[in-house]
């Protein structure tokens, strides 16, 4: 009996987010007090990434994501980056790595509730969701989707790619456990 009960738990975590879903607003406080929106980003593809400014691998995917933003931004892809770490030294995190976009602060709750997480659920950083130029969540990983990080900017374009070829095709894997 324990066997599918463990199943039974392990299957209601990996189908917590359904896709595509519709995108709900997100606000992002940017360092200077000021607040982006989701929805200004209405028409482009969008990777919303939530991060930790302390993290290896969020550093990593944000390189990443400048890298495919300086290549496809004039097709009209764009990252809204937010740090939910609580002592996320910003300004010191643009300085230091660069980023092609500007990169904000939100909560951990805000992220948790946007990836659609269970209650309790663990999940490893950092946080993508690719919204295609429909506001339609089409993709979502999180660090746990290790064979999608491993080769971060290749992955990253391909999925921009899709979306901006075709909005209404491209499905993506979730990487939640």
């Amino acid at each position: 009996m324990r066997p599918l009960i463990f199943s039974l738990l392990l299957a209601s975590s990996i189908v917590a987010a359904e896709l595509p879903r519709p995108a709900s607003e997100l606000a992002v406080k940017m360092p200077d007090g000021k607040q982006k929106l989701l929805s200004e980003y209405r028409g482009d593809v969008v990777c919303v990434a939530f991060i930790l400014t302390t993290c290896s691998h969020c550093q990593k995917a944000v390189q990443d994501l400048s890298a495919v933003e300086n290549e496809l931004g004039p097709k009209g892809f764009r990252v809204l980056a937010a740090a939910i770490n609580d002592d996320a030294n910003v300004p010191q995190f643009m300085q230091e790595f660069k980023p092609a976009f500007s990169v904000g602060v939100a909560t951990r709750e805000v992220a948790a509730q946007y990836m659609k997480f269970n209650p309790g659920e663990r999940a490893f950083m950092p946080f993508l969701l690719f919204i295609d130029r429909k506001g339609v969540i089409r993709a979502q990983y999180t660090g746990a989707d290790e064979a999608f990080f491993n080769d971060g900017a290749k992955n990253i374009r391909e999925q921009a790619e899709k979306l901006l070829g075709n909005s209404t095709v491209a499905k993506g894997r979730r990487g939640t456990r």
